[in-house]
């Protein structure tokens, strides 16, 4: 084969002298490719007019240009190139594909049905610049003919980015493509391509795009990504300005760089190839340097070929990154036979079975049906240059240099931040006292772990041993029994985590049944129950109670936790959840008896019922303790038994303490009565319920006829609050009871120390008083050393005459009970 050149002007007559000189002749083996500098419709038909009646056999394929190439130099903008490509043995075809719906893949694929056959060794294709995916058109391409070299580029319309055009010998196109079989199996087919654009900045990662349509970079819109990094003025005239600051992306065996070619009002950006979400890229300039260096280094490899015709396709952005200066690339290559070719808006490469789809880069076809190597070209290309070339290389290499030491000092930065994040998070998410995983981590590790089980571990009696032993032996224990779980995880899978206080978790790995479970827990138990904690020559046997559950989301945690309390409350060694127990059943209950206090407080539906006190002397009426109950709307009363805990639970027995104690003064201030009320030491201790009781009883004119009963308890010794609320009671008139003495605590030195004027004897003591002995001669002592010290008493749960004759005869001075009378709405009169 051969290919003769041939710069198109105005006067026709010189393709007709050309034509003679290089006897042309019109055949079906003559490929004629143009390279039009006009991009225009009139231009393109008037091509086809002229070569298509000069030469009716032959194929034409046709692109509009960014500029041509001929004899390995740069044409001037405007001006055509006409290659002549004769061959001997290769049959030619051409086609014109228009796209259809967009669909750019099914435009490759059409093109290479309709071009590709047994004995297609290339396809030269072009395909408009500004509407086709240039990716998407050679998967498609790609994916019918994978073992076929596609080489070729898109239109360029000098940099205008208004409308490109492919053509043939009779059709055109701004919305599609063209191209041409060369089938000959002893074709030689050579390709290379160069990129020399560096990465500069940092790396960024794609957020969100769809094939050639970028929406966000870091999670901002891609506008403004160019816009911060590049200025304001060159965001504003892209896609023009991008051309030249392409991004850049490392993919398998090539390096890529894809330039913006249309903008969108949400910010977004289109690229002339496609750029997948999650891939990281990076800004691009050109290396002036690579590109002089690579283009001799072409030239020597591709020396050693037999190459008869060489066809360039090469990126607009090259041309205005290098200028005049183009020209270091192109000239190595004239020494290899005739050059021809375009500057592209995309480029096609083909690589061991796979078609890439280029920006930035120059891709190289080389053809030969010789097979015998030529006489060495002499390649010699001056790579010293002039001085503006020493400038162009001098500036290019301090910006590299640069971006190259930014790049190292970003990475550098990249890595303490790595590693000082990855030391707060295991910070974060680790126990320092055993370097096990936290609660924050067992939290994490709960999604990904669906279906396996979940075991919380307490340490028995834990508080004791550490107020006994001190915290050495507890933080001592801690770590001992982390070390046995944690050993023996290792032999039987699963991964454990500390919790506060005494609390470890462990995420099972491959216990698949419940009976398995029920099995592994058994086996646990036994071997914790052996392991032993030495600790300053003592041994301290530890025992554990677990609680299990199956993990199915995030209340697998608070079903675990409610096994192990209760395999705590009635004392086994573990639990499994069941949800067909009594667990969700006692929550359901819980929740529906919270939203019950909660209404009731509301609707002010708790209520004192009253307890006559009696006078054991006179035998009459003397008090009343007001009892709190809950009045249902169906009118039902709820006693305190049922909602108080609760209550306490759920945060909201300081409003039922305040409801009780404004109803209870009212009425004694309407009455006059003398009323007991109960007070729990949490109701001292908040701020808000104390001082609204003691503001009250101020504003009483008979705040003697007022006691408020506090439980036997060392904390109101321990507690000066406590302590000063009694005080201010009795400096106020009002009078202090000891509530169910003898129930616990049950000492003398506290009946001293609280200087209470009423000890109320607990039931536990009162009710089987009348035959048992031992009771008796506990309650003789109370009531004994409470009359020495100026205390009345009273006797609770007095529930039968029995009981009711012995507490008189013991001198008790007062009582309550069933017996006597059972609480009432309203109290009756004195």
């Amino acid at each position: 084969m051969k290919t003769d050149l041939f710069l198109f002007g105005e006067q026709n007559a010189n393709l007709d002298t050309f034509c003679k000189t290089h006897n042309l002749l019109d055949n079906d083996r003559l490929l004629i490719q143009v390279f039009l500098g006009n991009p225009s419709q009139n231009a393109v038909e008037e091509i086809q007019r002229l070569l298509h009646g000069r030469f009716p056999k032959a194929q034409i394929l046709g692109t509009t240009t960014d500029g041509a190439i001929i004899n390995a130099e740069a044409v001037k903008a405007g001006n055509t190139v006409l290659a002549f490509s004769q061959f001997d043995h290769t049959r030619l075809r051409s086609v014109l594909v228009r796209n259809e719906n967009n669909d750019f893949k099914k435009t490759g694929e059409r093109l290479a049905q309709a071009l590709v056959s047994e004995t297609t060794r290339a396809v030269i294709a072009f395909t408009d610049g500004l509407h086709t995916n240039g990716e998407n058109f050679l998967l498609g391409f790609n994916h019918y003919a994978p073992e076929v070299t596609i080489s070729g580029g898109m239109a360029g319309d000098n940099g205008r980015l208004r409308e490109t055009f492919v053509f043939t010998a009779t059709e055109w196109t701004s919305d599609g493509a063209v191209g041409v079989a060369l089938d000959n199996p002893n074709l030689l087919v050579y390709s290379r391509y160069s990129f020399d654009w560096i990465p500069v900045g940092k790396r960024m990662l794609v957020t969100k795009s769809r094939e050639n349509r970028v929406y966000e970079i870091d999670n901002k819109p891609a506008y403004n990504i160019y816009a911060h990094y590049l200025g304001k003025e060159v965001a504003q005239r892209l896609p023009a300005s991008g051309i030249e600051f392409s991004l850049i992306l490392d993919r398998p065996n090539v390096t890529v760089g894809r330039a913006v070619t249309q903008t969108f009002p949400d910010g977004s950006l289109s690229f002339a190839g496609n750029i997948t979400e999650g891939e990281s890229v990076r800004f691009g300039v050109g290396n002036a340097e690579l590109i002089r260096q690579n283009g001799v280094e072409n030239a020597i490899e591709l020396n050693q070929q037999p190459i008869e015709s060489v066809f360039l396709y090469s990126c607009m952005a090259r041309r205005h990154f290098m200028g005049e200066e183009i020209k270091a690339e192109l000239l190595p290559l004239q020494a290899l036979g005739p050059v021809s070719g375009f500057f592209t808006y995309g480029e096609f490469f083909h690589s061991h079975g796979k078609t890439q789809f280029l920006n930035q880069s120059i891709s190289m076809l080389a053809l030969s049906e010789s097979h015998e190597k030529r006489k060495s070209a002499i390649l010699e290309w001056d790579l010293l240059g002039n001085s503006e070339q020493d400038r162009v290389k001098a500036l290019a290499h301090l910006s590299n240099t640069v971006s190259r030491e930014l790049e190292s000092l970003n990475l550098r930065l990249k890595q303490r931040i790595e590693e000082k994040t990855n030391e707060i998070l295991k910070q974060a998410y680790t126990d320092t006292l055993t370097g096990l995983p936290n609660r924050l981590k067992l939290i994490s590790s709960l999604e990904k772990a669906i279906g396996r089980y979940i075991i919380l571990i307490d340490i028995d009696n834990f508080t004791s041993l550490n107020d006994f032993f001190g915290f050495s032996l507890g933080d001592s224990i801690l770590r001992s029994v982390a070390e046995s779980i944690d050993s023996y995880l290792d032999r039987h899978e699963g991964d454990l985590y500390k919790l506060p206080a005494d609390g470890y978790a462990v995420i099972t790995n491959r216990i698949g049944s419940e009976k398995k479970l029920l099995n592994w827990l058994e086996e646990f138990s036994s071997y914790l129950k052996q392991q032993i904690v030495e600790y300053d020559d003592q041994a301290v046997t530890i025992t554990v109670t677990m609680g299990a559950a199956r993990i199915e989301g995030a209340e697998s945690l608070t079903h675990a936790d409610l096994a192990l309390k209760h395999a705590q409350r009635i004392h086994v060694d573990y639990l499994l959840y069941d949800e067909e127990k009594q667990f969700s059943k006692n929550i359901q209950k819980n929740l529906h008896m919270a939203e019950m206090i909660n209404a009731a407080i509301k609707d002010h539906r708790i209520v004192p019922y009253y307890q006559p006190i009696y006078d054991l002397k006179s035998g009459k009426v003397s008090k009343y303790e007001c009892l709190a109950r809950m009045l249902c709307d169906d009118g039902t009363v709820i006693g305190p038994a049922d909602f108080l805990d609760i209550a306490k639970k759920t945060r909201q027995y300081p409003e039922i303490t305040r409801l009780m104690i404004e109803q209870a003064l009212e009425r004694q201030a309407s009455t006059g009565y003398c009323l007991s009320l109960n007070i729990e030491t949490d109701d001292i201790l908040n701020d808000e319920t104390r001082h609204f009781l003691l503001d009250r009883l101020r504003k009483l004119e008979s705040g003697c006829n007022l006691i408020f009963e506090i439980l036997e308890n060392q904390e109101v010794l321990d507690d000066p609050i406590i302590m000063g609320f009694v005080d201010e009671v009795k400096r106020l008139g009002g009078k202090i009871a000891i509530d169910d003495f003898g129930s616990g605590y049950a000492n003398f030195y506290y009946m001293t120390r609280i200087a209470a004027d009423i000890i109320k004897i607990d039931g536990t003591l009162i009710q089987n008083i009348h035959r048992d002995e031992n009771a008796r001669a506990v309650v003789e002592a109370i009531v004994s050393f409470a009359h020495k010290i100026g205390m009345q008493t009273v006797a609770e749960f007095v529930h039968c005459a029995e009981v009711l004759e012995t507490v008189k005869r013991i001198g008790i001075d007062s009582a309550q009970g069933f017996y006597l009378g059972k609480p009432q709405p309203y109290p009756d009169p004195l």
